[in-house]
């Protein structure tokens, strides 16, 4: 198993008096108990190379042969010796040999080909507790431990360090810093911030359930595992090369993003904005009760089905050959949207926003009973608008020159007013929605 070193106090002088004295006081032999923990303080060659005479000499026999029965006590610590540790020649060859010898060699093998996180000359951690005792810090290949909840490492150039860790749940922010460590474990980050970042060449790993954010950053490598990321932010990245997968319920803003994979999967995430994407040659599928923003995108799907979407934002998009139908109670956003359809059904939306819109193209508009909806600045209306069902309309500069009737639902005449004074280019005829006028229009009685 790979174990993680955790030595902030000692360094490679002090790691040596400690494995001594620990030793004699065992009776000058290294158990494979502390033969592990020894692992935890250090890789450096030369307490690697120490623990190991000492393990050959307690479990040889009288002709200096290896006893697999003993040998096989310390097979975890033969086995993490190689487990994301480089190990010195001599330290290797010998280690081998117990491999062989406890019958795990293949084991061995594979543990030894992943690679590595310490070097051979790994031992002491520094640790920091804010921005200027990092920046104060001097030397090269620096293991830094940052103890903090919160880190600000924001435009700092990392080029003196070689591995940097941080407290379980920390909120970290790297915003434009320089020269990353080339593996880079953010595992125990709930929250990382990497903006405007270079990612070229990099190993990233984030913690499951971590809020990450990657917006401009550049070079990101093409294994990038964001699967167990809560959020995840790639605005403005290029994407090319990339194969995305996103955990379960989690938010993903693609804003801007260049270069979306063609086998792009959204169909797990809770919220996905694709504001400005160019979405040609896609096929989307979303999340049942997701809020998906596709303002200003282009190329829509033809087969677009949003009809699971909770709140949609069509915004400024071409709806040209679209055949929109939206999910029961759904929040829509159609501001300045193109080519909007004939028949216009959004009886199944609880607020509509066609603020901006130019309706020429419009024949019939259908709204749900007590639904909001926002007309501001809306232009070439049907000529025959029926409101009657909505709970509040705005038609704050909505031209409504053109429009012969128009069909409110309005308490009283004050409400009218309210509603109304705003509106612009008005000629037509107001009704008000009350039980005389539908038995009207259900009989046909001119009068009442």
């Amino acid at each position: 198993m790979f174990v993680e070193i955790d030595n902030k106090d000692m360094d490679v002088f002090k790691v040596e008096e400690w494995i001594n004295e620990t030793r004699d006081a065992n009776g000058g032999v290294i158990s494979p108990e502390f033969a592990m923990d020894i692992l935890k303080k250090t890789n450096h060659f030369a307490h690697i190379k120490k623990v190991l005479k000492n393990i050959t000499k307690a479990c040889s026999d009288e002709n200096g042969e290896l006893v697999a029965d003993k040998v096989l006590a310390y097979k975890e610590f033969i086995l993490s010796c190689v487990d994301g540790r480089e190990m010195s020649p001599q330290a290797l060859e010998m280690l081998q040999e117990m491999a062989d010898v406890c019958e795990v060699r293949d084991e061995f093998d594979e543990k030894n080909a992943k690679p590595k996180e310490y070097d051979k000359d790994d031992c002491k951690v520094v640790v920091v507790k804010s921005k200027e005792e990092f920046e104060a810090l001097e030397g090269n290949d620096l293991r830094i431990f940052f103890d903090a909840d919160e880190v600000d490492l924001t435009w700092c150039d990392l080029d003196k360090v070689k591995k940097i860790r941080f407290r379980d749940g920390a909120v970290v922010d790297l915003s434009g810093a320089k020269n990353l460590p080339k593996v880079l474990d953010l595992s125990m980050c709930s929250k990382v911030d990497m903006f405007m970042c270079d990612l070229e060449g990099l190993k990233l790993k984030f913690r499951d359930g971590a809020e990450v954010n990657l917006r401009y950053a550049e070079n990101l490598p093409k294994d990038l595992d964001l699967s167990m990321c809560s959020k995840v932010n790639l605005e403005w990245c290029n994407l090319e090369g990339l194969k995305l997968k996103f955990r379960e319920g989690a938010e993903v803003s693609l804003k801007s993003a260049k270069n979306l994979p063609q086998d792009l999967d959204v169909s797990m995430c809770s919220k996905v904005d694709m504001f400005m994407c160019d979405l040609e040659g896609l096929k989307l599928k979303f999340r049942d009760g997701a809020e998906v923003n596709l303002r200003y995108a282009k190329n829509l799907p033809k087969d677009l089905d949003l009809s699971m979407c909770s709140k949609v934002n069509l915004g400024w998009c071409n709806l040209e050959g679209l055949k929109l139908k939206f999910r029961e109670g759904a929040e829509v956003d159609l501001s300045g949207a193109k080519n909007l359809p004939k028949d216009l059904d959004l009886s199944m939306c609880d607020k509509v926003d066609l603020h901006g819109c130019d309706l020429s193209r419009v024949e019939k508009i259908k709204f749900r009973e007590e639904a909001e909806v926002d007309l501001k600045g809306a232009k070439n209306l049907p000529k025959e608008l029926d409101l009657s069902m909505c709970s509040k309309v705005n038609l704050t500069d909505c031209d409504l020159s053109g429009v012969e009737k128009i069909k409110i639902k309005f308490k009283n005449k004050a409400q009218k007013e309210k509603f109304m004074k705003k509106a612009k280019n008005f000629s037509g005829k107001v009704e008000y929605d009350n039980i005389f006028t539908r038995i009207r229009d259900k009989f046909g009685t001119k009068e009442i």
